[in-house]
């Protein structure tokens, strides 16, 4: 609807959109009867549009086959157990090859260490063999102070019932850290 003013009277007036195209069958007597012209209606009002035909846009013959909308609705469920599942699975992934890269470094670390430890054990023994030998001088330099009034004692003898040679080791019977070693 739209409202026109003439002559200080309200006149009212139809206007019919319509969209399409020219030469559809909408638009065929021209905007000029579309607007209405007063002087050709006389009393009346503005003239009519014709009448365009209604068409309902319906079913073809036979209808639509039935929408399938049960099977295509779901709960969301698996698609949710499937983001975990991947999530898990990549969190696995990463922390796997995380830990075997810090397991090959730590291996090669151990190796390392290990084949210097090789390379360094000779000098090691010669050390500790150097530490025994003073350490076996000063124990031997005791007793005899020690036993110098006994007849008949000989620091070679054995106090020990052992078999064969009657040494025993003093490397894993004692702690260096116990001792007051100035043995240069």
């Amino acid at each position: 609807m739209c409202l026109r003013i003439k002559l200080g009277m309200v006149v009212l007036e139809e206007r019919l959109l319509l969209v399409g195209r020219v030469g559809n069958g909408y638009a065929r007597e021209g905007r000029n009867q579309m607007e209405g012209d007063l002087s050709k209606s006389g009393v009346g009002g503005p003239p009519k549009p014709p009448v365009a035909q209604a068409k309902q846009d319906g079913a073809r013959p036979g209808g639509y086959k039935p929408l399938d909308y049960t099977r295509r609705v779901g709960t969301g469920q698996p698609k949710r157990a499937l983001w975990w599942v991947g999530g898990f699975v990549i969190m696995q992934y990463f922390a796997w090859t995380k830990r075997l890269e810090i397991q090959k470094e730590y291996l090669q670390a151990r190796d390392e260490h290990q084949e210097m430890r090789h390379y360094v054990r000779p000098y090691l023994q010669a050390e500790e063999d150097r530490i025994l030998r003073v350490l076996r001088d000063r124990r031997i330099e005791k007793e005899r102070e020690l036993m110098h009034d006994v007849k008949g004692w000989s620091y070679d003898d054995n106090v020990y019932l052992t078999r064969g040679t009657g040494y025993v080791g003093l490397a894993n019977h004692f702690s260096y850290a116990d001792l007051d070693l100035d043995i240069r």
